[in-house]
């Protein structure tokens, strides 16, 4: 019988940070033309990617609000008052958290060299030549934008620390002692089934939480991979083995959503399973099916590590200060315009 993991908190949305925004919004604003919806720092931002950013809440509010208030899917959902909530308003208000942690690290890319352009258009270019390297092509426009964004992101790290001075080894020693037990007694094996809901498809002719549901009642019931696939296959529904520690495979290609699974893999125990794990418009269950205990690792072993982890933080504190300072202007009317459908 698989556990369900009692710690972990429903969440929203893991990946991007998602919260109040703390930057300064100014509403009710004029365009300067074309169909700008709003602006960043005084980039201004289309409706296509605004429209985008947006429709990626649809599966995640609609969740939300039956899970909060029994609220069933209709035509005039999204302009309903529950309590004190209304469904667009507070996809728009998670809509923006993400879009503005991407334009602010687009623009941190281009003080760095990593990117030349905010303009989605040309964004959308880049994106779409790369198609046939990755073999993206069956993805959605959101997730190439999204795979593409985090490639960026990390040039963009890495241009950030070959510019940042060189970590004193003293600091670099106090930290391995700080950080000992938890982080460089090495990380247990694992070996962990993901399972992966398309809820951006199975949302339009079923309430995407009585699937997942069902797929968690079936795999607490012991059923087999192969029947769990044959099972769902009509709703987007693939498994995935994953092994992480001494016989992790070393993808240089992985993107921010397979280190989020990894951590929350690392949360469970032998046997136990996670609760739904929405991120972006794909729905995420893990179970672990082995766990080993790891083994100690000495400073030198891990002395690299420690370095990325400092330059980690430091890039991270200058996202969330740009973040904060960030001025955003709204263009009422075109803004209000975009709608989910």
């Amino acid at each position: 019988m698989i556990k369900k993991n009692k710690c972990f908190k429903r969440k929203w949305w893991i990946g991007i940070i998602v919260g109040v925004i703390l930057a300064s919004i100014v509403v009710g604003c004029v365009p300067k033309g074309g169909n700008v919806v709003l602006s960043i720092n005084g980039v201004d931002v289309e409706e296509d990617e605004w429209a985008m950013f947006l429709q990626q809440e649809k599966a995640l509010t609609v969740s939300y609000f039956y899970n909060t208030y029994g609220a069933e899917y209709s035509g005039d959902f999204w302009e309903k008052q529950f309590e004190q909530e209304m469904p667009i308003e507070v996809a728009r208000t998670h809509a923006m958290d993400k879009l503005l942690r991407v334009k602010i690290e687009q623009m941190i890319a281009i003080e760095y060299g990593a990117l030349d352009t905010m303009v989605y258009s040309k964004i959308k270019k880049l994106f779409e030549k790369e198609e046939h390297i990755y073999g993206v092509e069956e993805l959605s426009t959101f997730q190439k934008y999204m795979l593409f964004h985090s490639k960026i992101v990390l040039k963009t790290k890495e241009a950030f620390k070959s510019q940042e001075s060189e970590i004193d080894i003293e600091k670099l020693k106090q930290e391995y002692k700080k950080e000992y037990e938890t982080n460089f007694v090495s990380r247990d094996n694992m070996k962990i089934l993901q399972v992966k809901i398309d809820g951006r498809e199975y949302i339009q002719n079923e309430k995407i939480q009585e699937l997942i549901d069902r797929v968690i009642y079936d795999l607490q019931e012991g059923i087999t991979i192969k029947s769990l696939e044959e099972k769902y296959k009509e709703a987007g529904l693939v498994t995935h083995i994953k092994e992480y520690g001494e016989h992790e495979s070393k993808d240089e290609s992985a993107s921010d959503i397979d280190q989020k699974l990894k951590e929350e893999g690392y949360k469970l125990e032998e046997n136990e399973m996670s609760l739904p794990l929405w991120i972006e418009d794909q729905v995420y269950i893990l179970v672990s099916l082995e766990r080993e205990e790891g083994e100690e690792k000495a400073f030198e072993d891990v002395r690299v590590a420690i370095e990325d982890s400092l330059y980690e933080e430091d890039f991270e504190s200058m996202v969330l200060e740009k973040i904060e300072k960030a001025q955003i202007k709204i263009y009422d009317k075109e803004y209000n315009q975009v709608t989910i459908k």
